[in-house]
């Protein structure tokens, strides 16, 4: 597995972690340029009353065999 592919899944599985009720990360990975932390259960960031979406940008080979190993982990993502 690649190195760009464990960064992605830690990336995932950090938001997702993130997300749980009372579960903190300590350590996320310093390339993540936002607090996973402020991600509510529902995926949203922001201030009660003013909740949105989170956006972000990854990269990965342009490679159709890439691009569909992560769509099959988010089909939402945009390429």
């Amino acid at each position: 597995m690649s190195t760009l592919k464990y960064l992605f899944v830690f990336f995932l599985l950090s938001v997702f972690i993130g997300s749980c009720a009372d579960q903190k990360i300590l350590h996320p990975n310093p390339k993540i340029g936002f607090d996973i932390n402020a991600i509510d259960q529902e995926g949203l960031v922001g201030e009660p009353g003013a909740k949105v979406a989170l956006n972000y940008e990854f990269c990965i080979p342009a490679n159709n065999k890439y691009i569909n190993e992560v769509r099959q982990i988010d089909p939402s993502l945009q390429f």
